[in-house]
């Protein structure tokens, strides 16, 4: 594919900004002050190895760390959840009494 652009860049950033579980790492024990505050070119050169590895992390042995398996099976697209919500959320003759005097 070439060169990454900036726009693939940024949508590599904002994708793990979102879907890191930030609340699950304590700062302080991770030692993110030392590895990435304190040491920012560093921290650039082991993200660009993770990147250059397929987003895998190698293992003290050179083997990758397997990635996490996902159950492809049970996924839904989005737009189903969607539709399924608006469907059973929508009310029509079913939901509401035809007596009904109150105006939407």
């Amino acid at each position: 594919m070439g060169k990454i652009s900036a726009d693939q860049s940024r949508q590599i950033i904002a994708t793990l900004m979102l879907n890191t579980n930030w609340d699950g790492i304590d700062f302080g024990k991770s030692g993110l002050q030392d590895a990435v505050i304190r040491d920012p070119k560093g921290a650039g050169s082991r993200f660009t190895a993770f990147l250059k590895n397929g987003a895998n992390m190698q293992l003290p042995d050179g083997r990758n760390a397997p990635p996490p398996r996902v159950d492809h099976g049970r996924l839904r697209p989005p737009v189903d959840r969607v539709q399924r919500a608006v469907y059973k959320g929508s009310a029509g003759d079913r939901g509401c009494s035809r007596n009904s005097t109150s105006s939407p």
